[in-house]
This record gives C-alpha cells, structure tokens and sequence, in this order.
C-alpha cells in the first residue's frame, strides 16, 4: 500500500498536468475543512507553475455550496473560495474533497462526482464510503491541513509556504485539536504549528478571530440551546436542541456549534452530550461529543449509514420528530454505556 508521502506526491504531478482542479468540502466548511480548501489553492497554484511547458491557463476553483462562512473571511485566500451558484464552469478533470467525503459535499457533490479523477484528502476516522481514484486519509493525522503540510514539509514536493497556506494550516490544526486540548493532538501537530509561527504569521489574530469572537447571535442561540437542555437520570448523557425555525428568527446559519456542545459535554458528569439541529422539517443534523467511554463515531454511523467521524466528535443526520430523534438517539447511547459497565 503507497504511503501518504507517496500518495502526496502522485497528486503533485497530476495537478502539475490538470486544467481545471475543483477543491470542495461541506456546504458550511468549520475551520480544518476551509483551511484545507484554501491550503489545497496554494498547493495546486504551485504545482501548475511546474507544468511541462509552463502554465498554460490553469485554474483551481474553491468552491462550496454555500461558499465561505463569515467568521473565516478574515483569513488570507479565503476571498478566493465560491458560492456554488457562481461557478460558471461547470466541468473538471480533477476534483478533490477535504474533510469528509463527496457525500457530506451538498449540490456540490454533482459536480465533483463527474470530475474524471476524484480524490479525497481526509483524517477522519469514520469517514466516506465513496470511492475515490486517489486518497489521502489518515486518521492518525489531528486535522486535515496537518495531512496537506507534507506538501510543504517534505523536501521531495517543497511547495513554498505562502502567508495564505500558513494562517490555513494553523487554523485547520488549531480547529481540530481544540487549541491542542483535544486527544487528536500529536507531538507533529505541535512540531508543525512551531514551524507556521517561525513562519510569522499572526497566531493569535487567527485564534480569537476563529475560536474565541462570536457573533452576537451564536450568543443568543447558546442561551436558546441552554434553556432546552435535558439529561438522563444518571446525567451521562446531555442533550440540547435547535429547530429550523429558532435558527431562522435568530438569523444564524449553524455552519459552527461547535462551542455549543462542547460546553455540554464538559457538564460534570456527562460521558456523552448531543446536540440536534433541525436542517428542514423532519430532519435533524445530530452533533455527538464523547469524553472517551463511547466510540461516538461508531454510534454516527450504526444510526445513519453516511454518518461518522472521530471517536469523541462525529456527526450524523436523522429522519424523524423531534421527540423520536432524541429518543433513538440516547437509547442507543444508553446500551453503548451498558456495554462498558459489563
């Protein structure tokens, strides 16, 4: 089996003789999943430099359904990211996904699929079940942009390290480790962020803006979520919720809860916290979080079959009311718990 270095470099020279190269993620990319995107712009830009015969017209296009979310436009190369709706190109020959597969991908999911090579670059470890012509997953890896700094880091691809690539890869890194707090942390994540801050960038500036500022309706959704808060008789498990309308009357997209349910899961007590959003009438978008006795990925995906992530984060979407969401959701959970007292 080819190793990520291998693969890596595979993808370089296909990128050196490829066109039109689409990058896309899910319709509200977080911040590992935008970084990629926009590392992914640096990488391809280099690479058609190195073209036989030089460039000849080459373009990477970034583009996600609903384009790039408000709280990231602060970043370097994050004007160079699309809305879907105003892609006048329509065909590709390479098109690669990050941070989870084509079928977390939206209306952009169309386009990729008819890209005659298809690539994913992800880390998850519950991750696509489509398949690809090319992928670089490993879950090993704390974020998706620690994957994409071997392009920058090996000296057999030496993509330079522009201002853009480095705020990308610190916020993809910084995203998914939880400021390096989260079990997905390694000592290379650290070792990588040591060489991005030699770089220059502004760390801080990239941290308040992406982890700490919020708007002043994420703070209303919070206290809506808080008010709805549940547990079980034991309290270990903690849910809240949010329907389609709230998220509508408080105008927020929901493109990052994250902060939510990581204030759930850390409740004294708590083993696993969940957070259903209502994405359109009789479907719910279900956040799980876990402090390390439930393989939360796993539960993903026995309840949706397109649904996964990592052990202590992961992501599904159910089909239902609410009250029967909950109620299959923490039942299931429940029986994982009862399976770690035996």
């Amino acid at each position: 089996m080819a190793s990520l270095r291998e693969k890596a470099k595979d993808l370089f020279e296909r990128l050196k003789t490829a066109r039109r190269v689409l990058v896309t993620s899910e319709p509200y990319p977080d911040g590992d999943a935008l970084g990629a995107e926009i590392a992914l712009g640096e990488i391809a830009r280099y690479a058609f430099k190195l073209a036989p015969g030089g460039p000849a017209g080459q373009q990477v296009y970034l583009v996600n359904e609903k384009g790039c979310p408000r709280k990231y436009r602060f970043l370097a190369g994050a004007d160079r990211i699309r809305r879907l709706d105003t892609l006048l190109e329509k065909d590709f020959d390479l098109g690669i996904v990050v941070d989870g597969g084509s079928e977390r991908a939206g209306a952009a999911k169309e386009i990729f699929d008819r890209c005659p090579f298809r690539v994913l670059v992800d880390h998850h470890k519950m991750g696509s079940r489509e398949r690809y012509d090319l992928a670089l997953n490993d879950p090993e890896s704390s974020s998706t942009t620690q994957i994409l700094w071997t392009f920058f880091g090996d000296p057999g691809i030496g993509v330079p390290l522009t201002r853009e690539a480095a705020e990308a890869i610190y916020l993809g890194i910084i995203f998914d480790t939880g400021s390096f707090q989260y079990s997905l942390t390694k000592p290379e994540s650290h070792e990588i962020a040591s060489r991005l801050l030699a770089a220059g960038i502004d760390f801080s500036r990239i941290a308040e803006r992406a982890l700490l500022v919020q708007e002043y309706g994420e703070i209303k959704v919070l206290g809506t979520v808080l008010a709805s808060v549940r547990r079980t008789s034991n309290g270990e498990i903690v849910w809240g919720w949010l329907t389609h309308e709230t998220m509508r009357q408080l105008d927020v997209s929901g493109d990052d809860l994250s902060k939510i349910i990581q204030i759930l899961c850390f409740v004294e007590g708590t083993k696993v916290a969940l957070l259903f959003r209502e994405i359109e009438d009789g479907r719910f978008k279900v956040s799980l979080r876990s402090r390390g006795e439930v393989d939360v990925a796993r539960v993903a995906r026995e309840l949706d079959p397109q649904g996964g992530g990592h052990d202590r984060a992961a992501g599904c979407t159910l089909e239902g009311d609410l009250e029967g969401v909950v109620h299959r959701t923490v039942k299931h959970i429940e029986g994982k718990l009862a399976e770690t007292r035996r």
